[in-house]
């Protein structure tokens, strides 16, 4: 009987491990993951996809942006906007797997997020059109925290998604700083203050650039002369990238010195001397120009303009290929 038993039981686990060896070899094949920033145990990214898959737009050619049709459109939408704003609270880091996915399964990933940053926008449109001034800076500031939540840790098409939805912003923010109090700027010079250590250089999205295509199927299905010819391609494409990167990493710093210079004459009735004073009272620590690695941005009191010395890096006075900034005055 003992004898018996034990036959059954060999046979079935010679059973087991043969349907276990048939399910290994015949399974399908799983997504590879790429290497790149470890996932935090909480991340914002794709709770930002699946809220904004919730998000209710009318098309853009039927956008109405009349106060009350924003009003509305804007109540419709308030809790994707709060369970947006929660999400941000969170570290964000873009998913390798979804980075590899881009070229064929990502089209929904990426409309979920287009959706949500144009709910933001018009957010801070309303709050603008209403008269709500510091509301709407401080929603154009949580648009430039969205840029950085969707495009951290990912490939240059997240970033240039970043920099669509950030410049508009700026160009905001610069708006609205004549009608804000000193106070009102000082916050928001804080808010984007902590937003900045967690910027990614440069040297970094291009290191994501390349991991994405040497481990996307795009690379895997081009023979040898036609990966050559692309990864040729790919280099000017990083060039102009690099270009466009440093120029809106200009824009971001400029648009926080000049906003704490607006704060500071607000409080002291003039401009100071030299911008290293902001760090006595308005800031932390003093951005450096991205086109002149550890110095500080070229500055004028007397023409109310700070500026960046550019692609050449050649201090052009603030014209030519310079990137100025010039300070407003009070509305």
């Amino acid at each position: 009987m003992k004898l018996g038993s034990s036959r059954w039981l060999l046979a079935a686990v010679l059973v087991l491990l043969a349907g276990t060896g048939l399910y290994l070899y015949f399974r399908p094949n799983q997504p590879k993951v790429l290497e790149g920033p470890e996932l935090p145990p909480k991340n914002a990214y794709p709770l930002l996809v699946q809220i904004g898959a919730q998000v209710k737009l009318p098309p853009r050619n039927a956008e109405d942006k009349d106060p009350v049709s924003l009003t509305r459109l804007i109540q419709d939408n308030s809790k994707s906007i709060e369970l947006t704003l929660q999400a941000m609270r969170l570290p964000s880091v873009v998913n390798s797997a979804h980075s590899e996915s881009l070229l064929d399964k990502s089209v929904d990933e990426h409309e979920s997020l287009r959706a949500l940053s144009r709910l933001l926008k018009l957010r801070a449109e309303w709050l603008q059109m209403t008269n709500q001034t510091a509301a709407a800076a401080h929603a154009y500031v949580d648009l430039v925290q969205f840029g950085d939540a969707i495009s951290h840790g990912g490939p240059m098409l997240h970033h240039l998604n970043r920099i669509a939805i950030q410049r508009p912003a700026f160009a905001a923010l610069k708006g609205l700083a004549p009608a804000l109090s000193v106070g009102e700027l000082r916050l928001v010079c804080r808010k984007l203050e902590e937003l900045s250590p967690g910027m990614e250089s440069l040297e970094r999205v291009l290191e994501n650039e390349s991991r994405f295509f040497k481990n996307s199927a795009l690379e895997r299905e081009y023979n040898i002369l036609e990966r050559r010819s692309l990864k040729i391609r790919l280099k000017a494409t990083d060039e102009r990238f690099a270009k466009k990167f440093q120029e809106v990493e200009a824009e971001r710093a400029l648009l926080l010195v000049g906003l704490a210079l607006k704060s500071f004459e607000g409080e002291h009735g003039t401009l100071p001397p030299a911008l290293q004073i902001l760090t006595e009272s308005q800031l932390k620590n003093l951005p450096t120009d991205p086109f002149a690695p550890g110095r500080a941005f070229r500055y004028r009191a007397d023409l109310r303009t700070i500026w960046s010395v550019g692609e050449n890096g050649k201090d052009d006075a603030g014209a030519l290929d310079d990137i100025p900034w010039r300070i407003p005055n009070k509305s």
